[in-house]
């Protein structure tokens, strides 16, 4: 299709939009329909185009502006902490409704007091802005970065695990250690960061408490020297290595807390991952083919879950030994069901269940531990673990051992019945065999 070199137009009709006392624009009209140019009448109906054009020009910005006042921070740009929030809370519902993870970063500059002190606040500012774009730059578009409060940033990572975010945490503490910041004066001075981190679901599961978590995690970073990056589940371990009975708290608290707990004793050991949500799922199969009431189907679960609790005393050493354990070792890990016992003894929720994970390493012959209980002398719940707590194992890789097949597992739990195990509850588990 060919198109002519030169436009012709016939008549032309064009006013200013004026938007106080300065041209911000033209509105034209050309070519009349039918005459061969415009009239004053013409003239006056565009000039009144042109000033609602200009009002709705200047309510569009004045909007704009108030939008971008609310919502992000005048110094830095970035979000503010009120939109922050709302975000934080939005992608907790999205990531439970879908069963997604993602995790939360709170940032504090180290020794920013000095900065303004030193070189006055003009040059605070300056290290805020730039910090704020560091963070931008060293982020992908779908994350967050906003200013929460002074001298402290806080970031939203979507879709990001706790396996993969402390990764990127250490890419920002580098990428601020390697930085040098150009102050208005001139100087230049190099800076670093104390980052704390929470995960979502394994850390907490409402805002609130992500928050409470990544601010226990970044004030560990500050305590330890600072220019350090720690999880919250890390901190978690190390509380409940110094005081167990803060797993009770905890549970006091919240008993949703049961997976933060579990994910933070999980880091004692790699033997330990998925071990008690295993036993759990193993646990409930067996609990339908014996046809338990739905109070026991309950207490069976949360038991299962709690089972190793008390492993939280036992040294990672001995915890993580290749080889086979001394008579002094296994006396410390024959402890453990005496000490998760006591834990949940102290969560007046779960108290009832006491007794079962107190009892789940006995055996039917009476040669089991702490007790030496025999038979129906142990909790129908603590057998039904026994067997499910020993198949896990037989199962999964230990640092000792490689796992051996289900067939193999269900063989040697036959050959243990009677002696090691309740009977019936062995029988019940081969009958559910095909669905494990």
């Amino acid at each position: 299709m060919a198109f002519p070199s030169v436009l012709f137009i016939g008549s032309l009709l064009g006013v200013p939009l004026i938007l106080k006392n300065k041209v911000i624009g033209g509105l034209f009209a050309v070519d009349k329909e039918g005459e061969k140019t415009f009239t004053q009448e013409d003239e006056d109906i565009l000039l009144m185009l042109a000033l609602q054009s200009a009002a709705a020009i200047e309510n569009a910005r004045l909007y704009a502006n108030t939008v971008k006042l609310a919502t992000t921070d005048s110094l830095t740009g970035l979000t503010n902490r009120r939109v922050f929030m709302e975000e934080l809370t939005k992608e907790a519902a999205r990531s439970s409704r879908y069963h997604r993870s993602f995790s939360l970063l709170m940032i504090d500059i180290d020794h920013f007091k000095w900065v303004n002190d030193t070189h006055g606040h003009q040059s605070g500012d300056a290290v805020l802005r730039s910090m704020g774009g560091i963070l931008k730059d060293q982020l992908r578009v779908v994350d967050l970065v906003a200013r929460y409060g002074g001298e402290e940033f806080a970031i939203l990572l979507p879709e990001t695990d706790a396996s993969g975010v402390k990764l990127v945490g250490d890419r920002l503490r580098r990428a601020i250690a390697q930085t040098i910041f150009l102050l208005p004066d001139g100087k230049e001075i190099g800076l670093t960061v104390s980052i704390g981190i929470a995960s979502f679901p394994l850390c907490a599961r409402i805002p609130s408490e992500l928050i409470k978590g990544a601010d226990q995690a970044l004030y560990v970073s500050k305590e330890a020297g600072r220019n350090q990056v720690h999880l919250y589940s890390d901190v978690l371990k190390a509380q409940f290595e110094t005081n167990p009975m803060e797993i009770a708290a905890m549970l006091n608290s919240d008993l949703n807390n049961i997976n933060v707990i579990i994910t933070a004793l999980n880091l004692k050991t790699s033997c330990f991952h998925s071990h008690s949500e295993k036993v759990k799922n193993y646990a409930a199969l067996m609990a339908h083919a014996l046809y338990l009431n739905d109070g026991d189907k309950e207490a069976l679960r949360l038991a299962s879950l709690l089972h190793d609790i008390g492993i939280v005393t036992i040294p990672e050493i001995i915890l993580n030994k290749p080889g086979a354990l001394t008579p002094e070792e296994w006396l410390v890990v024959k402890q453990h069901p005496i000490t998760g016992a006591e834990i949940i003894e102290n969560v007046s929720a779960l108290q009832h269940l006491s007794p079962i994970i107190r009892s789940h390493h006995e055996r039917y012959d009476g040669s089991g531990y702490p007790e030496g209980l025999k038979g129906n002398e142990i909790p129908r719940l603590s057998r039904i673990i026994a067997v499910a707590n020993t198949f896990t194992a037989m199962t999964s890789d230990l640092l000792w051992r490689k796992a051996i097949s289900k067939e193999e597992a269900l063989s040697r739990l036959k050959g243990l019945a009677d002696s090691q195990f309740d009977p019936e509850i062995v029988e019940a588990f081969c009958r559910i065999s095909s669905r494990l």
